[in-house]
């Protein structure tokens, strides 16, 4: 499958460089030297991380210390835990959007580590520390009904900080509440097309990149074609502002238990690349080129769910084109 393929190259291309550096004597002693001064950086970094933090302390290390081993610091405090917690508060979904397709238009104001309070260490260090979160740690899903109101977020803890101006990264999961493939409610469509159409205010941010994640039970229903046409139009609209903005889907075409992000996350770019028919012929002649039987056979056992799916999407289609002309 193509997402293997891009795996493989990858491997092989860090291979090549590996050798490559192995060869050159310069670039192993300097490789060697980095290895020492990162070790240093991040002593120093450990100790100052460990210190309890007030703003006498903050504003010295805002002062002598340069941004890339603020970084480090910011790294070490956020730590697994802190982070974790804060990539929970973001990724929940408010409990009066759980059972409703409606969009969330308000949400609640962030409860912050102390680190990363302005309160207790100053402005100056809390927004490097939040910002540092945001371009480099967090990951978290935002809800696709929450996605605006994300993007409108404007404090972190009691500071003001508005959260679009300094995101790189963002990954959104669309769910098809239905539980019996009946797809999705025309409620459910206008609020992930109002969602898309709020990432236009990131379309400034070159460095921004967003991941649209469709969940696995979605591939054997008629709601997977919704939520793709649904957002075919605005695919055009991201390339044409350069946004880089991908859709995948969690476990689509792997039967195969596999924790693996490259293997179990299903590129969908390509379903944009021409019509459904013509991505389905795509996938076929991918399948065919499993070696492994058991998986193939399964694969085949998808394709067929969504060729079905497809036709009665296309059916409704057109009746619902007709009776708009009516």
């Amino acid at each position: 499958m193509v997402i293997y393929d891009e795996f493989e190259e990858l491997e092989a291309q860090a291979e090549e460089d590996q050798q490559r550096m192995d060869k050159d004597p310069t670039l192993r002693r300097l490789k060697e030297q980095l290895v020492i001064t990162e070790e240093k950086l991040n002593t120093v970094a450990t100790a100052c991380s460990e210190l309890e933090l007030c703003p006498p302390l903050t504003s010295l290390i805002l002062s002598r210390l340069p941004r890339e081993l603020r970084d480090q610091i910011y790294d070490l405090l956020w730590g697994d835990e802190h982070a974790e917690h804060l990539d929970m508060a973001l990724s929940k979904i408010p409990d009066a959007v759980k059972i409703s397709d409606q969009p969330i238009l308000d949400l609640p104001r962030l409860s912050v580590p102390p680190f990363a309070n302005s309160k207790f260490v100053g402005i100056e260090f809390a927004s490097e520390a939040a910002t540092r979160y945001f371009r480099a740690i967090t990951a978290a899903e935002i809800d696709y009904r929450c996605v605006r109101a994300h993007l409108n977020r404007n404090h972190f803890g009691p500071m003001c900080f508005p959260i679009k101006d300094v995101i790189n990264s963002l990954t959104i999961s669309i769910h098809e509440n239905s539980p019996y493939g009946l797809g999705m409610s025309r409620i459910a469509k206008t609020t992930l097309e109002d969602s898309l159409d709020s990432l236009l205010m990131l379309k400034g941010n070159r460095h921004l990149k967003v991941k649209i994640y469709l969940p696995w039970h979605i591939q054997y229903k008629k709601g997977l074609f919704e939520v793709l046409e649904t957002i075919r139009p605005f695919l055009a609209t991201f390339r044409n502002a350069n946004m880089n903005v991908s859709v995948l889907g969690y476990d689509f075409f792997n039967p195969i238990d596999d924790d693996s992000e490259w293997i179990f996350s299903e590129q969908l770019d390509y379903y944009f690349h021409g019509t459904p028919e013509e991505w389905l012929e795509m996938k076929a002649k991918e399948i065919k080129e499993i070696a492994d039987a058991k998986q193939r056979k399964a694969c085949k056992g998808i394709l067929r769910a969504m060729r079905v799916n497809l036709g009665f999407f296309n059916k409704e289609s057109r009746h619902n084109e007709a009776t708009e002309a009516t």
